[in-house]
């Protein structure tokens, strides 16, 4: 047997070295993932025996997530925090009308309608259509359900379609902004204003905007929406468009 030189029991000593501390992560490893193991048990069973623990979890995790999401909308309002409900209180006693109307119609808590009718006021003077208008499409087309889908794709109180609209719910965080209320009225109110300014005329408009909704019969469409709206201006003591007035039965 030949003579081991120095560098051969230096080499040895190195490997065994190697092999005993590989030998002691991979323990090591064991352990720690053992005891990994039986701490989640234990959280999962606190967690299960203390509901007060779960409600916090749950709160802190939402605050979490909606800190995380882009919450800008028009003016710089964050609607992840806003109300979508208002008190009655704030509505002028017409509006009041239309609010008991259309929670009576539509078997909706007439605050969530104050919310909308408030929006709607603000949207007809910026874009000088009839806020009762407004509130006539989102009446046919969604009945005031802002989950609501069709079949092309439209989507919430007033039937937007995302596909259409990529630039725009960019702005308030992707395709899901669409099921927010206000976002749905401000999109689709954009809309309504530009059909109506393209083709020269509100009723033209009307039936533009449900054609992209997709309605089949744009005419009976548009009927559909003159009647709401010459209904909601009855209950509200407005005086209708007169574009508008020999398009439906104006109820007396």
């Amino acid at each position: 047997m030949a003579e081991r030189t120095p560098l051969d029991r230096i080499k040895q000593v190195l490997q065994t070295g190697a092999q005993d501390i590989r030998e002691g992560f991979v323990v090591m490893l064991r352990h720690s993932l053992a005891l990994l193991g039986l701490s989640v048990m234990v959280f999962l069973l606190a967690f299960a025996a203390r509901p007060e623990l779960r409600t916090t979890v749950s709160e802190k995790t939402m605050a979490w997530l909606q800190s995380q999401l882009p919450g800008v909308a028009f003016g710089g309002e964050d609607f992840l925090s806003r109300s979508l409900a208002s008190d009655l209180k704030g509505l002028n006693t017409d509006q009041i009308a239309v609010a008991h109307w259309l929670s009576r119609r539509y078997k909706i808590a007439a605050e969530p309608l104050a919310a909308l009718i408030t929006e709607a006021d603000t949207l007809g003077a910026n874009t000088q259509l009839p806020p009762n208008l407004i509130l006539a499409i989102m009446a046919v087309e969604s009945s005031f359900n802002p989950y609501a889908m069709g079949t092309k794709g439209a989507m919430g109180l007033m039937q937007i379609v995302p596909s259409e609209l990529k630039s725009s719910l960019s702005n308030f965080g992707g395709k899901l902004a669409t099921y927010d209320p206000l976002t749905n009225m401000r999109l689709g109110t954009r809309q309504l204003q530009a059909m109506v300014q393209d083709s020269g005329s509100l009723e033209t408009g009307i039936q533009r905007y449900g054609e992209q909704s997709g309605q089949i019969d744009p005419k009976n469409y548009l009927v559909r929406v003159v009647t709401e709206y010459l209904q909601l201006e009855k209950v509200s003591r407005q005086e209708p468009v007169p574009e508008l007035l020999g398009i439906a039965p104006h109820t007396s």
